[in-house]
């Protein structure tokens, strides 16, 4: 097909891109706009914050899956056979889906140590709650499953303000109907940041290595 009609070496790769990440896009959209019309149906209609945290929901889920498309994609551009690319993108998802979580538990136990017991200073107790909030800060970071569950997680809970996953300790704030969808994401923008250019980072570098292939 190149051969009868020629384009440019970097329209492939973006198309690309950009037909899986339509494709994403529109599975995600469609689903979520028949689930709010058997919603419409049966009478419930959503106020703004709610149409408001389902479309943060939404852009979060297409990031997500971004990121994994876009991480096959850079595997099949880097690696240069078939098979070696596909054992190497299972050996990537097992690494960020079980190995990443694993160690982050190992290293709790390491690291930040046991629960302080009762009768501990106020001091200790302080310490420990910075190391374990700095460990689970790293490990939510590098692990997609539990960054994407934070984000989307604040965008339909505004008034969430702390979720541990190492201990799986939850913090919310009072309920007083002050609380907007966009107030959780605030405090979590770190995380909202790296989901988001995690999926950009990835294609850049398929980009730059396809560029630099030889293709025959």
């Amino acid at each position: 097909m190149l051969l009868v009609r020629p384009v440019f070496r970097d329209e492939i790769i973006t198309g690309k891109a950009l037909g899986g990440l339509l494709a994403l896009a529109t599975l995600v959209f469609a689903g979520l706009a028949v689930s709010l019309g058997i919603l419409l149906v049966d009478g419930i209609v959503p106020d703004t914050d709610a149409l408001v945290s389902i479309l943060l929901f939404a852009l979060a889920t297409v990031a997500f899956l971004a990121f994994y498309f876009s991480l096959a994609l850079t595997i099949s551009t880097v690696v240069p056979r078939t098979g070696k690319a596909f054992l190497c993108a299972l050996v990537t998802f097992f690494i960020f889906t079980a190995l990443v979580p694993t160690a982050g538990a190992v290293a709790k136990d390491v690291v930040v140590g046991g629960s302080p017991l009762p009768g501990t200073s106020p001091d200790e107790r302080g310490d420990y709650q910075t190391r374990l909030d700095l460990l689970n800060s790293v490990v939510t970071a590098f692990s997609p499953q539990w960054n994407y569950e934070l984000v989307a997680k604040s965008a339909l809970e505004p008034r969430l303000t702390a979720y541990q996953f190492l201990e799986g300790h939850i913090t919310h704030l009072p309920y007083d109907g002050t609380a907007h969808p966009t107030d959780a994401l605030a405090r979590f923008w770190q995380n909202a940041l790296v989901l988001f250019t995690a999926p950009f980072v990835l294609f850049g570098i398929a980009y730059l290595a396809f560029q630099r292939m030889d293709v025959r």
